[in-house]
């Protein structure tokens, strides 16, 4: 008797094992996009090819001497020409990467001999509403153009901003873009 239950356990489980899984799919996910050809010739202060500097002035560490302080708001921009006629608007999405704070959406410094302490630089749309680095594209807050006769000029701020007593130092960071076509 004792061999015929093994032998009906044993066949149990060989069948359980043999069984397949049944699994209900949940939902579908769709994923849409669009590669478009030639889009924009990209500039930025001036320069071709997108890639540029933006030199904040000169400031005294008392300025930035409490976390939240603000200074040296420094206006720059990145220009579109040539644009595709099939183009109506265009934005900057501000990328994640390894010198964005992602609890501030700010940019850390990043010098690396006498670098300032405390102290991050913050970025804004022209009409001084903040800008989260890092953020997807939609809670970003980065303003959307109209390109007209193939051009558009998407203007920004950048500035220090305290995360503390700043000390003095030097300030070096950077930031990749991406122009966007919503």
């Amino acid at each position: 008797m004792k061999h015929i239950r093994t032998k009906i356990l044993a066949t149990s489980l060989l069948l359980a094992a043999l069984s397949p899984t049944a699994f209900a799919a949940d939902g579908t996910i769709v994923f849409t996009g669009e590669i478009k050809g030639q889009t924009c010739s990209v500039a930025g202060e001036g320069r071709p090819a997108g890639d540029f500097t933006v030199v904040l002035p000169n400031v005294p560490s008392s300025l930035l001497n409490t976390g939240g302080n603000i200074a040296g708001n420094t206006p720059f921009a990145i220009t579109l020409s040539n644009c595709t006629a099939s183009l109506k608007k265009a934005a900057v999405y501000f990328e994640a990467g390894g010198n964005v704070d992602a609890v501030t959406g700010n940019l850390n410094n990043n010098a690396a001999t006498n670098g300032a302490k405390n102290v991050q630089i913050a970025l804004s749309n022209n009409d001084g509403s903040p800008i989260k680095l890092g953020a997807a594209y939609h809670a970003q807050n980065s303003k959307t153009v109209d390109i007209a006769g193939g051009n558009a000029t998407l203007r920004y701020q950048a500035q220090y901003v305290a995360t503390g007593t700043a000390s003095a130092g030097l300030i070096s960071t950077t930031l990749r873009y991406s122009v966007v076509y919503p």
